[in-house]
């Protein structure tokens, strides 16, 4: 019957990936939820309630605050979602899986002390986001590296 026939093919499609990328794929997934549900909707809020105008990018505070974030989430995305990948593909992709979730554990903390006002000293939530995407990265390298020369 035609219904099984497309499940099993979704199916088969998802074992041609390798199941150690599914924790990246769904800590990827996460992140851009979050991003568009959490990040980008405070700007719209903040933009509501202070009746700041697009595409004024300046107003009360808390708004300021909320845009900080989002464009600050955007700037951080593009660096860990390679780094990630990479250390997955190189070097394993639960540990990538493991060390993407606490980067976006931290990333959420973040945003939201920078939203809030915490005083919860927001540079221990970012140092260790830089220390993480550092070390996917150099572990990729070195990894390809090692490979390369041991080949």
């Amino acid at each position: 019957n035609q219904q099984t026939h497309k499940s099993k093919k979704v199916y088969t499609t998802l074992l041609m990936i390798d199941q150690s990328y599914f924790l990246p794929i769904i800590v990827a997934c996460v992140q851009v939820l979050i991003y568009e549900f959490v990040d980008c909707w405070a700007v719209g809020k903040m933009r509501k309630k202070h009746k700041v105008t697009p595409p004024e990018t300046t107003g009360h505070i808390d708004f300021v605050k909320a845009f900080r974030v989002q464009q600050n989430q955007a700037e951080q995305m593009p660096v860990f979602f390679l780094s990630m990948f990479a250390c997955a593909a190189t070097v394993n992709g639960y540990l990538a899986g493991i060390l993407g979730a606490v980067w976006v554990i931290f990333r959420f903390i973040y945003a939201k002390g920078y939203r809030s006002n915490w005083n919860l000293g927001l540079i221990r939530f970012t140092i260790p986001c830089y220390l993480i995407i550092n070390f996917m990265s150099a572990s990729s390298i070195i990894s390809i590296l090692y490979n390369y020369i041991m080949a």
